[in-house]
């Protein structure tokens, strides 16, 4: 693809999902800014270093009262094409919350794009995303939407991903994820709220690395929303089962009745700094999230949710320091 060294500068470029993007972005001929908190992990920032990206330190903020960091922001959207916005998280930490990651950051960052001329912007936010929702997660995320929307108009595209696995690049997985294959290496049994009935259609990382990177290359797509889900749609419990198969575990079920499951995410929220299980999460886990119209086949190819999984068997002790790519069926 000749992107003619356009500037993509991506916020919250050191999270699970950044470091896939800006994988992709670079691999694909765009230079990566990459904006990052001043809290950011220190091997965080090494990897986008190591992947190419120019790494900007300065965070988005509603009052405009810090020279420093005004100065660092104005620099890094300075020159730059496109822009990636991806901060937020479905369990804040403490002292967090859904409108100031959600709403507000969006709200910030389009402001910045808006000033430096960008000529298009993509935003990843969640499948299910609704100002209506019982969620406060998915209803932070449409406010965001709408947030970001009356500032860019049809220079933003919208992607909606559901349930994000794998790995590619870094240390870092989706909480979800993460939560339970901690659970799986520490505890005799696997809770599942609900008995895990909910269905969902888990997206491969590097599938929706590629689907952002195509987006900024389609410019029928400017304006849009668009929905991004897997190979398949199955329950939770399933999707476990298969996640623990991959990382050589056995483990029994518990099915978690949702009440006790609030009552339990109210006390991680209140003693955690991140819960473990947030309320949202809870109540996320009750509820179907899959798409109704899929487009990911029509950005890349697909990959299979166990090839998807595979990039988990480090877990196990299978794989050490490599990278797998389920598109090419090997290890590199």
């Amino acid at each position: 693809m000749n992107t003619d060294m356009k500037t993509v500068l991506v916020d919250g470029a050191s999270g699970y999902l950044g470091l896939h993007a800006v994988k992709a972005l670079i691999d694909r001929g765009y230079a990566v800014r990459a904006l990052v908190r001043p809290q950011s992990r220190p091997v965080d920032r090494a990897t986008l270093e190591s992947l190419g990206a120019e790494v900007c330190i300065a965070q988005l903020k509603l009052e405009q009262s810090d020279t420093a960091n005004d100065a660092a922001l104005t620099a890094a959207f300075a020159g730059v094409s496109y822009g990636l916005h991806l901060i937020g998280s479905i369990a804040p930490r403490r002292g967090e919350t859904f409108q100031g990651l959600h709403p507000q950051m969006a709200s910030v960052f389009a402001s910045c794009a808006l000033k430096a001329g960008l000529e298009r912007v993509v935003m990843v936010t969640a499948l299910g995303a609704d100002r209506e929702s019982q969620s406060l997660y998915l209803k932070s995320k449409a406010l965001a939407e709408e947030a970001a929307r009356a500032q860019l108009a049809e220079s933003l595209t919208v992607l909606r991903p559901s349930l994000i696995v794998g790995r590619q690049v870094g240390t870092r997985d989706s909480k979800l994820v993460k939560r339970y294959l901690e659970i799986a290496a520490s505890r005799p049994f696997i809770p599942l709220i609900d008995g895990g009935h909910n269905l969902i259609e888990p997206v491969y990382v590097g599938d929706l690395a590629l689907a952002i990177v195509e987006t900024f290359a389609r410019a029928d797509l400017a304006g849009t929303t668009l929905e991004i889900g897997g190979a398949e749609k199955l329950t939770m419990r399933i999707f476990v089962e298969r996640l623990l198969a991959v990382v050589g575990k056995t483990k029994p079920f518990l099915p978690l009745p949702y009440k006790l499951a609030s009552v339990l995410a109210s006390i991680s929220e209140k003693i955690s700094d991140v819960p473990i299980l947030s309320s949202d999460q809870a109540y996320l886990a009750t509820i179907d999230n899959v798409t109704q119209n899929n487009v990911l086949s029509q950005l890349t190819e697909v990959t299979p949710l166990n090839l998807a999984l595979s990039s988990y068997r480090a877990y196990a002790g299978k794989v050490n320091n490599e990278t797998i790519d389920p598109h090419k069926g090997s290890r590199r």
